[in-house]
């Protein structure tokens, strides 16, 4: 029986697929505009006919399609689609098409829409099948269904099942597995009916529109707007900053994450998910006092009515702005007791470990901002103190590190600005401190591997010499002078640096 009834769904999909399902070509203005500028730059007369970036010839669309984002919709009605809202936000133009008949459809005008249920209506201008659109209220858990869209830009038919309606959205909550691409796709029940659009997902379930917040939309009176008079919309625009936050949040920009819910706040007040946002931000910078504002405004702009069925909602608000609190005495404390330079050392010391932890991930991005502001929080910790060493020299290596990236990311020229850097701090520190101890052996270690990393490996293992000088059971000093030995072709000299190495630490491995 149950085989019975996916096949009938795969066919009902399949049919979906071919004639009203779309897979939405989103041209973006990172990967559209940008992209376009710098090929005809680059290629000015290899694309004739370009008259302006708005204009591509159908040669350079095809050269960048592989930037562009994908999303699905489908149809409503003859002439309309629908999809999530915030597949609309934020790009220059979208291409809805029919794969399977290959048949590719302009946007003409924005519908209707409805931002809180994520849905938006688009008229196209030709025609598809338009799906049956059922009762929500009607599904249960358990109930099999399926998903038929465009993850990945590629055609799709995933099945899975209902798991529940989320409290905290009225959204379906579903145990199908949608990816990236899915969004706007319909959900269908074992009848065929939609009782569902596809909007998001995480590790665990997807999450659907439910089809009723679709029908109110389609029986609400139309508008008829330009797409691009309808982004420059505030509450659109608002969704848009938000988004924007949210990306530089995950990328680990939060300074700039929270100037763009900064200004998704100032155009839509009561936007709570801004509010979230940049309370999670403002937390991952320190800035609690803030963070803690938002949170109660967040409870203020969204109360939840206890009830047992919804206590870790009822209650989540309250525990982080208790954690608020708990981290912002934490800080204090931590304050106290190492100073204010000694605080902004601290700080710097755990983003290094993170931004290599990020960087062993293959987060580079997001290791790069980190690596920078340890370096912004040691120059803190400088003006502080400016007579203590072993700041210029944590300083100088983090400019070492960051320079490694730069080189992995082929920007030599900021390489070897930030090597460069990392010698004067370096140097700053040897100046400082005139004691032979373990710590001028690690400032002579940090100018050595800058200079290494600029080619100059003569006075890189003169620097070397003196670290093994100062501490000569140190496998690492041994380790780096044999590189720097055998990069100038003293290949013996470098072997038996290699075999001390071996002889101190038998487990010695670098550490990236």
């Amino acid at each position: 029986m149950a085989q019975a009834r996916d096949k009938t769904l795969q066919h009902i999909a399949e049919k979906a697929l071919s004639e009203s399902v779309v897979r939405l070509e989103l041209w973006c203005p990172d990967t559209y505009h940008e992209y376009v500028i710098s090929f005809d730059v680059d290629n000015p007369t290899q694309y004739p006919g370009v008259e302006s970036v708005d204009q591509p010839s159908n040669k350079i669309k095809t050269i960048i399609k592989q930037l562009m984002k994908h999303a699905s919709g489908f149809f409503v009605d003859k002439d309309t689609i629908v999809t999530n809202c915030h597949v609309a936000q934020g790009v220059d133009s979208i291409e809805a098409e029919l794969v399977d008949k290959q048949e590719k459809f302009d946007i003409e005008s924005v519908e209707a829409y409805d931002v809180e249920n994520d849905l938006i209506l688009l008229k196209v201008n030709g025609e598809g099948v338009p799906l049956t659109i059922g009762d929500s209220t009607e599904i249960m858990s358990e109930d099999v269904i399926c998903a038929a869209g465009y993850p990945n830009g590629n055609a799709e038919i995933i099945h899975g099942a209902i798991d529940g309606i989320s409290s905290s959205n009225q959204r379906i909550r579903m145990r199908i597995g949608t990816t990236g691409g899915s969004s706007g796709c319909p959900i269908f029940n074992s009848n065929g009916d939609t009782i569902g659009v596809d909007a998001s997902g995480n590790d665990a379930y997807s999450f659907a529109i439910p089809a009723n917040a679709l029908k109110a939309l389609i029986n609400k009176d139309r508008e008829s707007l330009p797409l691009k008079e309808w982004q420059k919309l505030p509450n659109i625009r608002a969704f848009t900053e938000k988004k924007e936050g949210d990306k530089l949040q995950k990328e680990g920009d939060y300074k700039k994450a929270i100037a763009h819910y900064d200004t998704a706040i100032q155009l839509k007040p009561d936007m709570v998910t801004a509010y979230e946002g940049r309370a999670d931000a403002k937390m991952e910078l320190g800035a609690l006092g803030g963070s803690m504002e938002d949170i109660l405004t967040i409870a203020r702009l969204k109360p939840v009515q206890f009830r047992f069925s919804n206590f870790k909602n009822y209650f989540s608000w309250k525990f982080s702005w208790i954690k608020c609190i708990c981290i912002h005495l934490f800080i204090k404390l931590l304050a106290f007791i190492f100073g204010k330079s000694g605080w902004f050392r601290f700080k710097a010391h755990v983003k290094i470990g993170r931004a290599r932890t990020e960087m062993k991930k293959g987060n580079k991005t997001k290791a790069k901002l980190i690596y920078q502001e340890a370096i912004y929080d040691f120059t803190v910790a400088i003006h502080l103190k400016p007579k203590v060493a072993g700041i210029y020299n944590c300083r100088g290596w983090t400019k070492y590190l960051l320079g490694q990236h730069e080189t992995e990311e082929d920007d030599e020229e900021k390489a070897q600005q930030l090597y460069q850097e990392a010698i004067s701090d370096a140097d700053k520190a040897l100046q400082l401190h005139s004691k032979n101890s373990k710590s001028k052996a690690a400032y002579y270690h940090t100018r050595g591997t800058a200079k290494a990393a600029l080619n100059d490996h003569h006075a890189a293992i003169t620097d070397f010499n003196e670290c093994i000088r100062i501490r000569p059971k140190k496998a690492l000093y041994y380790d780096d002078r044999g590189l720097s030995k055998k990069a100038i072709g003293q290949q013996e000299d470098a072997e038996a640096d290699f075999a001390k190495v071996e002889e101190i630490d038998p487990d010695f491995e670098r550490t990236p």
